[in-house]
């Protein structure tokens, strides 16, 4: 971001009134803005993307608008999923510097991640203009072109400014993330693994490039060497965790939905079988099954919604009425179907966290269907602590947290399936590798449409998946995920002891 001071004008409302307690200026005089914008930067590296957001609402009550306090707040809101409302506030900071190529892309990826693919390479190719060798350009277009299929095209992209020495960790990265699926593995390595090498670079670089290594040494059967990578990658990305809150807290959300409160809930008016919701503890294959149903004609797949989370956050399932139900039915209805194309059936919303959210999807939409992945324990965990989450999720780091947090959410599940009245049907991975056209056809008559042959080939829809699936989604469906576990055996005795008898 370019560096700019304070400027323009305030608007006083009582939300920025209770901010004063938060933030004032030196009784100098000298405003504090920087030292504050510091604050939130780093409350954003270290993956607390709320308090980032509040911080920079704060500097900019205080101080004005400013191009970098508002870029770091659209840039967070959009971390946060509130892909309009980021774009809204990265809008306002383009238009105090128009010629900012940073920006650009952050609005590329709020279209990225909301499947608007066309949007997402245009706002790319006007930084590329402002700046052809930008190296989160240059990252952002061969990732576009890599999860639409086009990884041909984007080893074209990356590989000129790798030849030319242009070792920022985006390009790098997303080299990486490009040559193994144009059989090219080799060419990456050493770029990667000087990155991992270099302590110079952010922490976060290395344990991306960690990640990747493990998936190249992996998938040559080096597996020592790739857990290595792995257990690099992870402690690199350290994340606080605390096993027993989060016990607490599963506990106390299954004492608050009580058999006897479940069946007291308000439920919405409004009667609708077009959602479909796909939950899942992550890596559980949610992402295939949301590819499944999106080579079905009626079937739009909306991606990950954060919408439920927020809207449950807003309105506790606990103290929900119904004027409250009906308005957020309509509400999240109203947003869904704002960008779904004409004529569907059905939509997707795929948030594996969305399984803390059963009670109040089931209160506020009548009709809708949850479908419940599952896969096995150990495999679901080791491939958890094999994927990057780029501080977005705390599901890996620990193989001691891993098993805590599957078992806190198997214990969620549990009690939702004996409890709640709401249309769950489970699909298992390893059943769907083994019978792939037996689950496949119990899927799409469980979500009330007639069967189509295209979802026996998800491989070949032309969706690009948005999720970190999306290389594995491309292909047909495989088998080698199934039994991941066993290749890391003599890794695995702390996540057995945590899972128990998960």
């Amino acid at each position: 971001m370019p560096d700019a001071g304070p400027r323009g004008g305030v608007r006083t409302t009582r939300k920025h009134i209770a901010m004063t307690q938060y933030y004032t200026p030196d009784a100098a005089g000298q405003p504090r803005w920087r030292q504050e914008f510091e604050r939130a930067f780093r409350a954003f590296a270290t993956g607390d993307h709320e308090s980032a957001a509040d911080i920079c609402r704060q500097i900019e009550w205080a101080e004005g608008e400013n191009p970098m306090v508002i870029h770091l707040l659209g840039t967070s809101l959009s971390y946060q999923g509130e892909y309009e409302q980021a774009r809204t506030e990265l809008a306002r900071s383009l238009r105090i510097n128009p010629k900012n190529p940073q920006v650009l892309c952050d609005i590329a990826y709020t279209h990225r991640m909301q499947g608007h693919f066309d949007e997402s390479h245009r706002f790319v190719d006007q930084a590329l203009a402002i700046l052809p060798d930008y190296h989160a350009a240059l990252r952002a277009k061969a990732e576009l072109l890599n999860r639409a299929g086009d990884a041909a095209d984007a080893y074209d992209v990356l590989k000129p400014a790798i030849d030319q020495g242009l070792d920022h960790p985006n390009v790098v990265l997303a080299f990486g993330e490009v040559c193994p699926e144009v059989d090219k593995a080799d060419e990456s390595i050493q770029p990667l693994e000087a990155l991992v090498a270099n302590e110079a670079v952010p922490q976060q670089y290395r344990a991306s490039a960690s990640f990747l290594l493990g998936r190249m040494y992996e998938n040559t059967g080096a597996f020592d060497a790739a857990w290595e990578a792995y257990e690099r990658g992870n402690e690199l990305t350290p994340v606080p965790w605390d096993p027993a809150a989060l016990d607490s807290f599963v506990d106390g959300l299954i004492a608050d939905l009580s058999p006897d409160m479940l069946r007291s809930l308000p439920r919405a008016q409004r009667r609708t079988d077009m959602p479909v919701f796909i939950v899942g503890f992550p890596r559980s294959g949610t992402t295939l099954v949301e590819q499944i149903l999106s080579c079905h004609p009626d079937v739009f797949a909306a991606g990950e919604r954060s919408l439920i989370p927020r809207m449950s956050r807003a309105d506790p399932v606990q103290t929900l009425t119904q004027p409250a139900a009906d308005a957020a039915g309509d509400e999240y209805m109203s947003q869904l179907l704002s960008f779904a194309p004409d004529g569907i059936k059905r939509f997707t919303d795929k948030n594996p966290g969305n399984y803390f959210h059963l009670a109040f999807i089931g209160s506020i939409l009548s009709g809708a269907r949850i479908v419940l992945c599952t896969r096995d324990p150990l495999d679901t965990c080791v491939s958890c602590f094999a994927q990057d989450f780029a501080h977005r999720q705390p599901y890996s780091r620990d193989l001691t947290w891993l098993g805590r947090a599957y078992n806190a959410y198997r214990r969620m599940i549990d009690h939702y399936q004996r409890t709640l009245e709401v249309p769950i049907h489970t699909v298992n991975y390893e059943a769907l590798i083994a019978d792939r056209e037996a689950v496949t056809r119990e899927l799409i008559e469980f979500v009330g449409l007639d069967f189509v042959d295209a979802c026996l080939q998800p491989h070949k829809s032309n969706r690009a998946a948005l999720t970190a699936s999306f290389a594995q989604v491309r292909r047909p469906v495989y088998s080698t995920s199934v039994g991941r576990a066993e290749r890391f055996a003599r890794h695995l005795a702390p996540l057995r002891q945590a899972l128990g008898d998960a």
